[in-house]
């Protein structure tokens, strides 16, 4: 078996997850001409028991509006987006953290002669259906910033406006973030209980070194999330908070990122944390 062959089987769940689905995207339906019918969207619904109703901030724009709390690298009109034009964001070239472009070498698990660039999630998202992989290690780094900015596009047009929010001011609270750390759910290793119940037994110090961003280390782990934005996700009408989490060996160089919303069944209930595998 070429290493090109086994670096295409060893590829992570995160990127395999993040082209599940894709094609919804890529060929949008086109709109339903039955203007009879009210959408789950526009639905009048009760505000669920033991949820605040939603207050009137940035966080919360018009119906028809998402915006990001997050610069994905997509252009600073692209931070508040009307629903119906999210599909076209997959057309935007991506721009890194200094504002060049962000591209990345795909291999294919076929031919060792292709090796196409890629700078939109549409062409991303496309060559991954495929079977294309990171080619270098290097681009394997550069994958996690088309991942986030990528899967926040597919989850944020699949997703509804909520009714109602468990969250002050639709955002994550530090004792919210202390409680996500302490659960021990984003650490390298096998998912077993141990490595929960370690953290759980940590004072783990969490700090915000800017807006929606929450930082803390297991000693092992330095784990960094990132609030995307704030819309409803598994469709129950309260809203959830779309956030991305990168998990870096502490002194080392592996690292690996996951998409996901964070939930609470009540203001008063404990976050929880959902990664989205499609």
């Amino acid at each position: 078996m070429s290493n090109r062959v086994r670096r295409a089987a060893g590829i992570g769940a995160v990127g395999a997850a993040l082209v599940a689905g894709a094609a919804l995207l890529l060929n949008p339906p086109a709109p339903s001409s039955n203007t009879d019918e009210t959408s789950p969207s526009e639905a009048a619904t009760e505000v669920p028991t033991g949820a605040s109703s939603m207050p009137a901030t940035e966080d919360t724009p018009a119906r028809d509006e998402i915006c990001l709390r997050l610069d994905l690298g997509l252009g600073a009109d692209a931070r508040c987006v009307a629903r119906e034009d999210l599909p076209s964001l997959l057309d935007r070239a991506l721009n890194d953290a200094s504002g060049g472009p962000a591209e990345m070498t795909l291999a294919s698990p076929t031919d060792n002669s292709a090796a196409p660039v890629v700078r939109n999630c549409r062409n991303y998202l496309a060559l991954r259906q495929k079977g294309y992989f990171a080619a270098t290690s290097m681009d394997m780094r550069r994958e996690a910033f088309f991942n986030r900015a990528c899967g926040a596009i597919k989850a944020l047009a699949k997703a509804s406006t909520p009714s109602s929010s468990n969250f002050p001011n639709n955002r994550l609270s530090k004792e919210d973030a202390k409680t996500l750390a302490r659960s021990g759910q984003f650490r390298f290793g096998p998912d077993d209980s141990a490595p929960q119940a370690a953290a759980q037994s940590l004072d783990l110090g969490v700090d915000q070194p800017g807006e929606g961003i929450w930082r803390y280390s297991t000693g092992t782990e330095e784990v960094t999330l990132q609030e995307i934005a704030f819309a409803d996700f598994n469709g129950d009408r309260i809203g959830d908070i779309l956030v991305f989490v990168n998990v870096a060996a502490s002194g080392g160089t592996a690292s690996a990122g996951i998409l996901g919303y964070v939930e609470k069944t009540s203001a008063a209930a404990p976050p929880s944390f959902s990664a989205i595998t499609d």
